[in-house]
């Protein structure tokens, strides 16, 4: 399989299981840390912008460092880019925590599924 089309499934595959975890980092965000305040970008709903994100951060190195052999870190910092993003613009503490932990969580199930394809490939 060519190297662009790994890429581009990665990516879709990424997208598609952060938008169906939205909704459930939302209420984890909520339950956890409280009411949300998200500004401008809409009514305060934990599904819109921390659930996503949260979801997002959990999602990009599951799919990343499990399909790709090559570059993964370079892949994992991409992925970590909203979270920067977040810091910069000075967002909530929690919801940087909360991603963070799943962010180490997606990556560490990432690593262990390409552990486990190259076991089995040697098999």
């Amino acid at each position: 399989m060519p190297h662009f089309l790994r890429i581009l499934i990665a990516f879709v595959l990424t997208i598609i299981l952060a938008v169906i975890l939205t909704p459930l980092c939302g209420s984890w965000y909520e339950n956890f840390f409280g009411n949300v305040s998200v500004g401008f970008f809409g009514p305060s709903h934990p599904e819109y912008i921390p659930g996503f994100v949260i979801a997002y951060l959990f999602s990009f190195p599951l799919f990343f460092l499990s399909l790709l052999e090559q570059k993964r870190i370079f892949w994992l910092l991409v992925g970590i880019l909203p979270m920067i993003a977040l810091i910069l613009w000075g967002r909530d503490g929690e919801l940087l925590i909360m991603g963070a932990i799943l962010l180490i969580l997606g990556a560490s199930l990432g690593l262990l599924a390409a552990r486990l394809a190259r076991i089995g490939e040697k098999n």
